[in-house]
């Protein structure tokens, strides 16, 4: 946990949205999953071609690759939004500025100030319990 948050720190990603999409999208299982689809299913020869025709790698990844890859991403999109729909850990840890901060959050801390709230009835309503009984005793 420290090193992802120095990490996070030291890319200067603290207190931003990225914090929250670089945090989830870059892992293990999405890697894999990419590297199998772009060594699977786009064959060698698109590049190939692209290179000889005089496209530079960007070009060739902006132009081939990156159309091609339109299910892979909305698949990776759909993963991510899944996984991470009621993840509010990474948001807490990292973010500081109210206005940034997701639903999640806002709704956890609603629900953790209602505990509190009838916490505190409940064990008002005891002392009051008590109070009386010793008055009927007297």
């Amino acid at each position: 946990m420290i090193p992802t948050y120095i990490l996070i720190r030291d890319l200067n990603l603290l207190n931003t949205y990225g914090v929250l999409i670089v945090s989830g999208a870059v892992n293990t299982t999405n890697l894999v999953i990419c590297r199998t689809f772009f060594t699977s299913s786009i064959p060698p020869e698109l590049e190939e071609a692209a290179m000889i025709d005089g496209c530079s790698t960007t070009r060739t990844f902006l132009t081939i690759v990156l159309p091609l890859s339109k299910a892979l991403l909305g698949v990776m999109v759909l993963y991510y939004g899944i996984g991470h729909w009621n993840s509010y850990f990474n948001a807490l840890i990292y973010l500081t500025d109210r206005s940034k901060v997701p639903l999640q959050l806002v709704l956890r801390e609603i629900l953790i100030e209602q505990e509190m709230a009838s916490q505190m009835l409940e064990s008002g309503a005891a002392v009051s319990d008590d109070l009386r009984k010793m008055q009927m005793k007297l």
